[in-house]
């Protein structure tokens, strides 16, 4: 059974009517990674490091993306977060530094 995200990427996909391939050449990745992510075994999620810019290009909001994501790999979605937490703290720290 595909993943939650897999069947929400297929469902906008299908509504705009848009390929797995011209959602790869957006993404500036290969057709074979997309197909990969939407496989009915659902076994190659999407990267977390795709999210945002998955949301960007299907034009959708990034909690949709993560609610979805959230329903078959809630550590993928852990990640995510504490990536966004490092680079606030980053970007806060350097902040201070240069204000």
């Amino acid at each position: 059974m595909p993943t939650a995200l897999a069947r929400l990427i297929e469902q906008v996909l299908a509504k705009q009517d848009l390929s797995r391939t011209e959602l790869a050449q957006a993404l500036q990745i290969t057709p074979v990674s997309v197909s990969r992510w939407l496989r009915e075994s659902g076994d190659c999620p999407v990267p977390w490091r795709h999210y945002p810019e998955l949301a960007q290009v299907l034009g959708v909001p990034l909690k949709r993306i993560l609610h979805a994501a959230e329903q078959d790999h809630p550590d993928h979605v852990r990640l995510f977060h504490r990536f966004v937490f490092l680079v606030r703290t980053q970007l806060t720290s350097q902040s201070r530094r240069t204000g």
